[in-house]
Order: C-alpha cells, then structure tokens, then sequence
C-alpha cells in the first residue's frame, strides 16, 4: 500500500464510516415505526461515544506522520463528527405524536455523550503520547 493511503485511513474516514453506518441503520426505520424510532433513539447512548473511540484508535495504526499529527486530527474531526452522526440519528426518530418534541433534547444528549467521550478520549491520548516514550525509556 502506498503512503498516501495511510494518510486516507485516518480518523476523518472512521467518521464516514460511522455516519454511513448510522444513516443505513436509521433508513431501516423508514416508514417510521414506534419500535424501529426507539431502536434509533437508543443510539444516541452510544453511537457518538464509539465514533470518538474509533476515531481516536487510529492513533494505534502506524501512520507516515506523526502520532502527534494523528492525535490533533482526531480531535478536530470529533466535533463535526459527533454533530452530524447526532443529526443523523435524531433525523430517524419519528413518532408521530407529541414525543417527537423531546427530539431536540435528544440531540443535544447525544451530543453531549460525544463530548464526554471526546474529553476522556482527550485526556487518555495526549497522555499516553506525553508519557508513553518517558515510560519506555524507564
């Protein structure tokens, strides 16, 4: 494989990945079902929270550039990432009758969930880039 392409397999291509995901599974709940919409709310507990994951595992795959490099990618890709696979998510949901009014609440969780995942995933990252090579030079 070319180096080039190791640029390619990068965080920002996990979070393709997750949103295509995410939006194949919503389309499943066309039309929109009581069950299928819950199947769909239940995804914002964790869709975002995998996605930051995902996106931050990529500092383990060897890359051209520094991991460095890698780990501030990942977290500028996080934000949008978490947004547009919350949007997706809550775009699904469909009752039918009132409950559809919490959908902006549950936007906002889901996104909230990403962020939390993003901040320890922040904190996890940069610390095993600051002491990994201190702990290996011990």
């Amino acid at each position: 494989m070319s180096r080039a392409w190791l640029y390619v397999l990068g965080p920002e291509l996990v979070w393709v990945v997750v949103c295509l995901a995410t939006w194949w599974v919503g389309a499943q709940n066309r039309p929109a079902t009581e069950t299928g919409s819950q199947r769909v709310e239940m995804m914002i507990w964790w869709v975002p929270a995998v996605g930051v994951l995902l996106a931050f595992l990529t500092l383990a795959v060897p890359m051209p550039a520094s991991r460095w490099w890698t780990y501030l990618r990942a977290a500028l890709t996080a934000l949008p990432g978490i947004v547009v696979v919350s949007t997706i998510i809550c775009s699904y949901v469909d009752y039918g009758d009132s409950r559809n009014s919490g959908l902006a609440a549950a936007w906002m969780v889901a996104i909230m969930v990403g962020c939390l995942a993003l901040g320890v995933a922040l904190l996890g990252g940069g610390l095993s880039l600051w002491l990994g090579p201190k702990l290996l030079r011990d």
